[in-house]
C-alpha cells in the first residue's frame, strides 16, 4: 500500500518539485531544498580534529587537536580524512533518502560542501563497497552515487577499486567495541592501486573502522597516500 501511495506522490509532485531532505513542495525560487532544510544544511564549526575533521568538545580534545577516538589509535593506524557536515538535520535526511529511499539526486546539495573539503593532490576516488548481496537489494551503492556527483564536479576519475568479501552488519547499528572485528578484512583490493594517491569516498564516517580496513588493503596494494572523504561525521559517545 505504501508503494502504491508513493507512486501516486510521485506522479503529482515529482522529484523535482520537492525537497529532497524534507519531501515538501517547493517554491518556484527553491531548488533541490526548501529554504528551512537549506538552511539547516550547515557546515561543521569550530575546532575540529587535525586527523578524522570531527567537531571537538572535550578540554583534553582541544588541547591535543584530536578527537577521543583519534587520540587512542596509534600514528600508524590514523586515516586523515575530511567531511563538511555533522550527520544531524539536513545532512542527515540526505544520507539516508540517498542510502534508503533511492533518491539518487539526495547526493547533490552535499557535494558543494565535499568539495570544499576535497584534498589536493590525489588521484582517484574510491568509492567503499557494499556486498554483492546488499547491492543487488538496494540496486546502487550510495558510496559510488557520491563519488559519481564528486567527479562531476571535481574532474577527479572514479577507481573502483575494492570488493567486500563477506557481509557485514550495518556499522551504525552496532557498539563501538563491535565496529572494528565487523569490518576487519572484509574488503579486498581488485584494480592495481601501486604507487597512487586516493580518497575513500563513503557517507558517513562513525568511528572510522570502515575507511581504516579499507585504507589498510589499498596501502597492502601499494598506494602511497590515502585519505577519506564522507558526506558527514557521526556525533559518537565522548
Amino acid at each position: 500500500m505504501n508503494t502504491i501511495f508513493n507512486k501516486i506522490i510521485d506522479i503529482i509532485y515529482p522529484l523535482d518539485c520537492r525537497c529532497l531532505a524534507c519531501g515538501h513542495t517547493l517554491y518556484h525560487n527553491e531548488h533541490m531544498l526548501c529554504d528551512k532544510c537549506a538552511a539547516g544544511l550547515k557546515p561543521i564549526e569550530g575546532r575540529r580534529c587535525r586527523v578524522c575533521s570531527r567537531r571537538l568538545y572535550m578540554e583534553e580534545e582541544l588541547a591535543e587537536g584530536l578527537c577521543g577516538g583519534c587520540r587512542h589509535l596509534p600514528l600508524e593506524r590514523r586515516i586523515f580524512g575530511g567531511a563538511p557536515f555533522d550527520h544531524g538535520e539536513t545532512a542527515a535526511r540526505l544520507v539516508y533518502a540517498l542510502k534508503y529511499e533511492h533518491i539518487i539526486a539526495a547526493a547533490e546539495p552535499l557535494i558543494p560542501g565535499m568539495l570544499n573539503e576535497l584534498p589536493k593532490g590525489f588521484d582517484a576516488l574510491v568509492p567503499v563497497p557494499l556486498h554483492v548481496r546488499r547491492q543487488r537489494v538496494r540496486g546502487y551503492n550510495q558510496s559510488m552515487a557520491l563519488c559519481e556527483a564528486l567527479g562531476r564536479a571535481s574532474g577527479l576519475p572514479i577507481l573502483n577499486a575494492l570488493r567486500r568479501t563477506r557481509a557485514t552488519r550495518q556499522q551504525m547499528k552496532l557498539a563501538a567495541d563491535e565496529r572494528e572485528a565487523n569490518v576487519s578484512r572484509a574488503f579486498e583490493v581488485i584494480k592495481p592501486v601501486g604507487g597512487k594517491r586516493l580518497i575513500i569516498v563513503d557517507d558517513v564516517r562513525t568511528t572510522g573502522w570502515t575507511i581504516l580496513s579499507c585504507a589498510d588493503e589499498l596501502y597492502l596494494k601499494g598506494a602511497i597516500n590515502v585519505r577519506s572523504l564522507t558526506a558527514t561525521l557521526a556525533v559518537i559517545g565522548r
